[in-house]
């Protein structure tokens, strides 16, 4: 835990390794987390529409957690999740971007978790 999941519109085509650095390190920073347990993802969309005029760009995180934080721990990880997003992708200074962060919680009774025997 956690797992990190980010979409991005593919016209603002980032480097994805300094993305998912950037991300892991904001989240190793925040002091919740073992670098160890991030588990972090992009996925590149390359049909979007927001609104219907211009051009336009979007970048969404969403953080799943097992359940037990408090609302103004995950409302800070929001924060510094769109932020790290804001700050890494704002090179496409042309596009009209929107950068967004949600936390949820894991029902825990329905996460199930094994490792490889070599660990």
């Amino acid at each position: 835990m956690p797992h990190l999941t980010i979409e991005y519109s593919a016209n603002l085509n980032p480097d994805p390794h300094a993305l998912l650095t950037a991300l892991n390190e904001t989240l190793i920073q925040s002091g919740h987390f073992a670098e160890f347990d991030i588990k972090t993802r992009l996925f590149p969309v390359e049909y979007f529409l927001i609104g219907n005029q211009g051009q336009r760009a979007f970048a969404h995180a969403c953080l799943k957690l097992m359940p037990g934080r408090s609302l103004e721990i995950r409302a800070d990880l929001a924060q510094r999740l769109s932020q790290t997003l804001s700050q890494q992708l704002s090179h496409a200074t042309e596009l009209h971007t929107q950068f967004s962060a949600e936390v949820l919680e894991l029902h825990a009774p329905t996460y199930s978790k094994h490792f490889s025997s070599n660990c």
